[in-house]
């Protein structure tokens, strides 16, 4: 309405434009047969949203992916929020285009790290972008605190905002809409698009708490105020283009009117150094009126011409503000809000910490994961198949052919659960890694030696405990420590009931990069030997060998 003031008809035209240009859009989908064509409408419309919140709260990949992505437009709503007030709170205060157009660079940045995070995730799931993504958004956030005053350096922080969360967006996305069931992928993508709007409602309730906590202890003072500067009838309103008033006159009962302007009218006699005095001492201050909000303005109510109205000035900073409100009702009190937003910055930055840390919670090897993408930019392409075989709820033992550091986390990088990796790594292809190494055994990874007696044990022990938390268990085949390896299978079958899992990871060519595949064959009877379980393995690799790794399934 700021641009098509008057002209609202516009707006209606170019809506219905978009419409259409999106409906001959969506002719260009290809058609897909339905999922579930025998469902029927429920006769109880709310028993199928609380069975998919179930089913999105007990599979851990769909859990990850729906808070985060419920957490994104939680923060879209605030940090909204919080740019209107901070354009608010300027002075003189931002008009909608101005504030409108500084909050569409976080879109600008969103476009540029969206492709972004496309590409480098390889054609695969990279949950190690989120990390990086939080990471950017929390140091991209208190940019903007420390710049909330240079509008320049905040459009660069908001652009960064962005930019980074579309390395946390993308991921989640695919995640959900990759491992959500077939039959029911469309209501769980509705499901969260209903948790998405509850974490904005949420936002917006957050944000009212932290005003009035602000006003209670002082971030945001109260401005003093000067009452009834002027008391009668309102009897001229003008207003600039887009309807701001930027003049208004008051007839009191006695004395001459009384007119306040945003701009002071004095009158030019041909002297223009006595003008520009006059000009500076009646408006050491930029001006701004406002008229005290009414709902029933909507139905022809509130302050018009003709209304006995009150008019009060404050002062923040520079401007002076001129305040109308009907005759008989209370003076409001006025809070400065000049210094909330760079706490409000600050306060976006401590939770998306927070997400981080309940994110990793979901996924301890989150940032393993990112450590060993950035270490392989440029190195392989990698991609998951067979990912339907993969279980998202419940323990499973990945049987795979992985003995190398590298290839271990290639595989656990394919998967988008909780994995712990019990690595007989060969010696001959050790790799240093130091770092990598250290991070990985601190949450993803236990090294076993065919010597050493000890580490078997305590594999056994931390295995166990993997399963019994349903996460998933990752065990090297390929090598030499037959006894070792059959006695750990063994032990685990008898503790739990997981299904065992064979994974072929490798490369299809020399590169570079080189196409890495991951294959997730089907699960494995209960009587399958170790023999067996390394035959599939081997049948898993020729397979993708012949295919070239084009087939999305492992049959």
């Amino acid at each position: 309405s700021y641009v098509f003031r008057d002209r609202e008809i516009w707006i209606g035209v170019i809506l219905l434009a978009l419409s259409a240009i999106g409906v001959w859009a969506s002719y260009l989908i290809a058609h897909l047969p339905a999922a579930d064509p025998e469902k029927k409408l429920p006769k109880n419309i709310f028993k199928p949203l609380f069975d998919n919140l179930r089913v999105l709260l007990h599979a851990r990949p769909l859990a990850l992916s729906v808070l985060g992505i419920a957490f994104f437009i939680f923060m879209v709503s605030y940090m909204r929020a919080v740019m209107y007030m901070h354009g608010q709170s300027r002075n003189p205060p931002w008009n909608e285009l101005h504030t409108s157009l500084v909050v569409a660079f976080v879109a600008l940045g969103v476009g540029l790290g969206s492709p972004l995070a496309g590409y480098l995730s390889g054609g695969k799931i990279e949950l190690g972008l989120v990390p990086l993504g939080c990471l950017g958004m929390m140091g991209a956030s208190t940019l903007a605190a420390l710049t909330i005053n240079q509008e320049l350096a905040l459009i660069l922080a908001l652009i960064i905002i962005g930019f980074f969360s579309g390395f946390y967006m993308v991921p989640l996305y695919t995640l959900l809409q990759h491992r959500a069931p077939r039959q029911s992928k469309g209501e769980l993508i509705a499901t969260s698009n209903f948790i998405n709007v509850t974490g904005a409602i949420a936002a917006s309730l957050l944000f009212y708490l932290l005003v009035t906590a602000s006003q209670a202890i002082g971030v945001a003072p109260v401005v003093e105020q000067t009452d009834m500067i002027a008391v009668g009838e309102l009897i001229d309103i003008k207003k600039d283009k887009h309807g701001k008033p930027d003049l208004i006159t008051i007839r009191p009962e006695e004395g001459e009117d009384i007119t306040f302007h945003v701009q002071p009218k004095i009158p030019f006699k041909g002297d223009v150094a006595e003008f520009i005095n006059e000009l500076i001492e009646q408006m050491p201050n930029d001006n701004e009126i406002e008229f005290d909000e009414n709902l029933l303005e909507v139905f022809g109510g509130g302050v018009q011409i003709g209304s006995s109205v009150v008019v009060s000035k404050h002062v923040i900073g520079d401007v002076t503000r001129f305040r109308v409100r009907a005759e008989g009702n209370p003076l409001k009190t006025v809070y400065d809000f000049r210094r909330l937003p760079f706490y409000l910055f600050l306060g976006a930055a401590l939770m998306t910490l927070i997400i981080l840390v309940l994110l990793v919670r979901k996924l301890p090897d989150f940032f393993v994961r990112t450590l060993f993408w950035l270490r392989s930019l440029g190195k392989f392409r990698l991609k998951a198949v067979g990912m339907q075989n993969l279980p998202t709820a419940g323990p499973v033992i990945l049987a795979t052919n992985c003995d190398r550091l590298e290839s271990s986390l290639q595989m656990v990088s394919a998967t988008d659960r909780s994995t712990l990796f019990v690595l007989w790594e060969n010696p001959s292809g050790r790799e240093i890694a130091r770092v990598l190494r250290a991070l990985a055994k601190r949450s993803s990874l236990v090294e076993v030696s065919k010597a050493n007696h000890q580490d078997w044990l305590a594999a056994h022990a931390r295995a166990k405990k993997a399963l019994h938390h349903g996460d998933l268990l990752a065990v090297t085949l390929d090598g030499h420590a037959d006894d070792e390896v059959a006695s750990l299978l063994a032990d685990l079958r008898q503790d739990s009931a997981a299904p065992i899992v064979p994974v072929f990871c490798g490369a299809l060519d020399g590169g570079p990069p080189a196409n890495v595949r991951v294959v997730f064959g089907a699960p494995l009877g209960d009587d399958a030997s170790l023999d067996d379980i390394r035959q599939e393995i081997r049948r898993l690799g020729v397979w993708i060998r012949a295919n070239d790794g084009t087939s999305e399934a492992a049959h």
